[in-house]
């Protein structure tokens, strides 16, 4: 007993007040800082050796001091670097690659740091993932890439820092503003793309010399928005999440985050990602469904609808809805192609093709492999239909889980990862860690909530609204 008043003593007092918000500025500047001097530093070897000394330790420090903090910078400040990482990568930055790996790196720090102070009771859906990614390194040894258990399995890292770091619920709330005034952050600069910046330039920035497909759609004229995310997918999966949160918390929060859910929903459709657009309704309602909010569902469903149809023509959309509604999208027809074809190759290859062989990620290094557009066939192919079988288990348990726990952070975890589970059937949306940061991390809190805290909080419908 003196041991666990001891570490729990110690995590209250790293996540007081008065220290959150200066680490995490201190940890936003370190990497806002490294992202200006892209530009500014000469790109010599021995520059940015030094930098990067300086850059790594400070941030190691702060990740073995204070954990839970870094946890949540990490989370605040991920959505700002697959942009600025591709620009770097394009203009030939030295040892870019081992920069941009230092958030994984930071993750561990931060883990490794808990596991030294607290201890979280394992249980079946932590079982499950330690014995995916053992089977994935084992598979490893007969073929593949090392980089491709790091693409797949590194959405376990915010999974095991929740796992580790319960959110207490007097914190809950500050959790939330971090992340509803990052994701702002992010729409707003997603915004700006689309008014001022033409696909062209976000093209030259990242060394393309024509413009993605992914940035387009067919039945609109103009050009889908992606901020400072890798493209339009991953930022409107990430709008579309923010938003499912602050339905779960808005009855807490002041109306001047009003603003932000605006900026949100905006870039959200602005994106023109139906399946981030399907997610984000199916998270909302499902919360106000289990929370008892039967007929703020019906008010709230349709006046998005009626909002979504008003636009329509004013964006010029009506042609792009057409071809979705009809289904004769070439997207939409690729999407069930790919299944189709994918699910006899993971009959064919019941033991897989090994990490690395599947996936956007993987293509950049191999041409020969391939991009399948669901996370649970991209992890059957490669790693066996055992793999898969597995991964759809560990989804459905941590779903469970949260919905086990009768506390607002159990209903928005779970609400936001229904979201993610369809997200994860339409693309390979596990190899986005700013994406599984946002969900995974509040997941793992949410089932650690009753063996950390060692009761359970009172059911909604009983908390205290102001």
């Amino acid at each position: 007993m003196s041991g666990l008043a001891a570490s729990s003593s110690m995590y209250r007092a790293e996540v007081r007040p008065s220290l959150i918000r200066p680490l995490m500025t201190a940890l936003a500047i370190l990497w806002i800082c490294f992202f200006l001097l892209l530009y500014v530093l000469s790109f010599k070897a021995e520059a940015w050796a030094v930098f990067g000394i300086g850059l790594v330790t400070g941030s190691v420090f702060c990740a073995w001091r204070w954990p839970f903090a870094t946890v949540l910078a990490l989370i605040a400040i991920l959505p700002f670097q697959p942009l600025p990482t591709m620009v770097a990568q394009a203009i030939g930055v030295p040892y870019i690659h081992i920069i941009s790996g230092v958030k994984e790196g930071l993750f561990v720090i931060a883990i490794l740091s808990g596991l030294n102070h607290r201890r979280s009771k394992f249980q079946a859906v932590d079982y499950i993932l330690v014995g995916l990614i053992l089977m994935a390194v084992v598979s490893r040894l007969f073929g593949g890439y090392w980089m491709g258990i790091k693409d797949d399995w590194e959405f376990a890292l915010p999974f095991a820092a929740g796992r580790l770091f319960s959110i207490p619920a007097e914190y809950e709330l500050r959790w939330v503003k971090i992340v509803m005034a990052s994701m702002s952050v992010v729409a707003v600069l997603g915004i700006l793309e689309y008014l001022f910046v033409p696909l062209e330039l976000r093209m030259l920035w990242v060394g393309m010399t024509q413009a993605a497909t992914q940035f387009s759609a067919m039945g609109y004229s103009g050009e889908r928005i992606g901020s400072t995310l890798a493209g339009p997918a991953e930022f409107g999966n990430l709008c579309a999440l923010a938003l499912i949160l602050w339905v779960a918390y808005r009855s807490r929060l002041d109306r001047k985050w009003l603003g932000a859910v605006g900026l949100l929903a905006i870039g959200l459709f602005l994106s023109l990602t139906r399946s981030a657009w399907i997610a984000a309704a199916i998270g909302s309602i499902f919360f106000e469904f289990r929370s008892g909010s039967k007929v703020r569902v019906l008010v709230m469903a349709s006046a998005c609808v009626a909002l979504f149809l008003a636009l329509l023509p004013t964006l010029g959309l009506k042609q792009f809805y057409s071809y979705t509604a009809s289904g004769e999208d070439p997207s939409l027809e690729g999407h069930i192609r790919s299944v189709e074809k994918y699910v006899n190759v993971t009959i064919e290859h019941p033991l897989g093709t090994g990490p690395g062989t599947v996936g956007p990620r993987a293509l950049e290094r191999d041409p020969t492999a391939v991009d399948i557009e669901s996370s649970y066939l991209t992890i059957s192919v490669q790693y066996g239909i055992l793999s898969g079988i597995l991964f759809v288990l560990f989804c459905f348990l941590c779903l469970k889980g949260c919905l086990d726990n009768p506390s607002r952070l159990g209903l928005a975890a779970a609400s936001m990862l229904l979201g993610y589970l369809l997200m994860l059937a339409i693309m390979p949306g596990h190899q986005s860690l700013p994406t599984a940061a946002l969900v995974l991390f509040p997941v793992g809190a949410a089932l650690n909530k009753k063996s950390w805290h060692g009761s359970r909080f009172g059911p909604i419908a009983a908390e205290k609204t102001s």
